[in-house]
């Protein structure tokens, strides 16, 4: 989020931090990411009042390190208050989200302001709608279609170089959307920078509860009440990255998961017997614990 127009500080600075919100609305998509969408604005409206507004989300990318007084320049030069990419061939044409928003966008598009009240018609009772998609009547007659900014839905993952010289024009500097974090990979390698390593940290386990015997099969007992942790979005990311990203960030490769059995994990601790052959004793065991 940037401001644009109207000031010629830094586009962006410490006032546009925001904190958590005290009404914070996490009913799921759309209704949260329009939620977020119309409090920030606000924030913009009452902290800068005579500039426009450039929201990206966080699976955005620069292309260029001259990203911000690219689109701002197009801005000023497009001749319209909302300039973007308009998004055909996934459901209605509209303005997409992620786009320069004029100072008196409440004025000039009403249904922007009134985004929370919107209809449950396409996503479920208690989701509303996206904000793009609700205000396009009022937003999509008044945009400039934007050269510097692109968008593709969904593109296929992990992005590649042959995908980044075939899709995405030289004129982007602000591309949406990558989700996996391969184009800034694509990038980093293009400008002979090192890669980030987004993929597959280390997950901090709890210390392991003592080993009970069962039947000659030793299990780790693990309280009923009690989940595998979930592991976070960049290590269930690691799975789509080919081989060579592991190779030049120099992370080890994810490790296979744990078999789990109900409320217990089974564990080869002495080697005695294989995996499965212990999964397959631990699952018998409890068949005749419960009776099955």
């Amino acid at each position: 989020m940037g401001r644009l127009a109207g000031d010629r500080r830094p586009v962006f600075d410490s006032g546009l931090f925001l904190k958590l919100l005290e009404d914070e609305d996490e009913s799921g998509y759309p209704k949260s990411a329009s939620h977020l969408f119309l409090r920030t604005m606000e924030h913009c409206e009452k902290a800068f009042p005579m500039s426009a507004v450039l929201w990206c989300e966080p699976d955005t990318v620069p292309m260029t390190g001259s990203w911000r007084e690219a689109i701002r320049g197009e801005y000023l030069r497009c001749g319209k208050p909302f300039m973007g990419v308009i998004q055909t061939g996934h459901g209605f044409d509209h303005l997409a989200g992620v786009a320069v928003y004029p100072a008196d966008w409440r004025v000039k598009a009403p249904l922007l302001a009134n985004v929370l009240n919107a209809p449950d018609i396409f996503w479920g009772p208690g989701l509303g709608q996206a904000f793009d998609t609700y205000a396009t009547p009022e937003t999509l007659p008044q945009t400039a279609p934007a050269t510097s900014i692109q968008q593709i839905w969904r593109p296929t993952l992990p992005i590649t170089e042959d995908f980044l010289k075939r899709e995405i024009p030289v004129t982007t500097v602000l591309f949406h959307q990558c989700k996996d974090g391969s184009l800034i990979d694509v990038l980093c390698r293009r400008m002979g920078f090192p890669l980030i390593p987004l993929g597959n940290q280390p997950i901090p386990m709890p210390p392991a509860p003592p080993f009970s015997r069962r039947r000659g099969v030793e299990l780790r007992n693990i309280p009923t009440d009690s989940k595998p942790p979930k592991p976070p979005r960049d290590a269930r990311m690691a799975e789509q990255r080919p081989p060579e990203y592991y190779r030049e960030t120099q992370q080890p490769l994810p490790p296979p998961p744990l078999s789990l059995t109900d409320d217990y994990v089974a564990s080869p601790a002495r080697g005695r017997r294989s995996m499965a052959e212990i999964d397959a004793e631990a699952r018998a065991h409890f068949n005749r614990k419960r009776g099955r």
